[in-house]
């Protein structure tokens, strides 16, 4: 899990510009959850944390749904974009 966040975080990171604006609250909440995963993965402690011991950081509820919403319009959208394009190219060839 670790592994896929590290590269979740970079692609954030690099590439949040490109993210909707009602996505951008959310990743940087992953990114606050991701920071105390690696945190309590890698720390020194060797006994538990408590429940609840920190105020933010957990996984942002929705954010599968929204990435995936995302995805589903912006591919929609090229779908269309390259039908019309195909139907241009079949006008002009007549």
């Amino acid at each position: 899990m670790l592994a896929i966040g590290t590269k979740i975080c970079k692609i954030i990171t690099t590439r949040a510009g490109y993210a909707s604006e009602d996505l951008v609250e959310m990743l940087g909440q992953y990114m606050a959850h991701f920071a105390i995963l690696s945190t309590v993965r890698n720390g020194p402690e060797t006994v538990p944390f408590e429940p609840g011991w920190h105020k933010v950081g957990y996984y942002p509820f929705g954010l599968d749904a929204k990435i995936g919403q995302a995805y589903k319009e912006i591919s929609k959208s090229i779908d269309e974009y390259g039908k019309a394009c195909t139907r241009k190219l079949e006008i002009l060839a007549r």
